[in-house]
């Protein structure tokens, strides 16, 4: 690290699980894997809840300067920037790959462990020639099987939810919400919406006729 070069560095503790990461980038993109991990009671090892922290260095007999250029501490709720689908979208796919991206890199066990509640909201039976009746259909999905994509802030799932055709279908976040690395929970407010899945697919002709 002896080259003049400015150093990004990020350290993550969470507070729940008392995992440490420490990363280290010539660039201001935050890595996905870290440099150094380690399991530790913080507040087990200072006897405290407050603390100051710093950085130190040392160059062994050699004499260098190290100079702290920025320092932030991240306070910042993620949120959830996009959707697949979008709330409104129309004729989705029934074998769609559902992808939330969130506003930074999340902290991915609290991820997967995550569910949604799906909602088929459309579903009817007719009761009668002059009485229908509306069969709200909830399953909670999980997202044990998500994929992440490298920057850690993208999550996309295969559905396997059993999509109807020409249904309308409502997504809601549930309870206890994920959170970032830096163990702030994802405001979940209203993260609530719908789309429609495509029409069943004609048949135009059969052979031999």
């Amino acid at each position: 690290m002896d080259s003049g070069i400015v150093w990004f560095s990020w350290v993550d503790y969470n507070g729940v699980t008392d995992d440490l990461e420490v990363r280290l980038s010539t660039t201001n993109v935050r890595p996905v894997a870290p440099l150094l991990t380690r399991n530790v009671n913080l507040v087990a090892e200072l006897g405290q809840t407050n603390a100051y922290v710093g950085f130190t260095s040392g160059t062994g007999g050699g004499s260098n300067n190290h100079d702290i250029r920025q320092w932030k501490g991240d306070t910042v709720p993620p949120t959830v920037i996009s959707t697949n689908p979008q709330g409104g979208d129309a004729d989705v796919p029934i074998e769609i790959a559902f992808s939330v991206q969130f506003s930074e890199p999340m902290n991915q066990p609290s991820v997967l462990g995550w569910e949604l509640q799906l909602e088929n909201t459309t579903r009817s039976v007719q009761q009668s020639l002059f009485e229908e009746a509306k069969l709200s259909e909830i399953i909670d999905v999980g997202l044990a099987n998500a994929q992440f994509n490298p920057t850690g802030d993208t999550i996309t799932v295969s559905s396997s939810w059993g999509l109807a055709y020409s249904q309308s279908y409502r997504i809601a976040f549930t309870e206890p919400p994920p959170t970032d690395v830096a163990g702030n929970p994802l405001q979940i407010d209203s993260l609530t919406f719908d789309f429609t899945t495509v029409g069943e697919p004609a048949i135009q002709s059969v052979a031999p006729s």
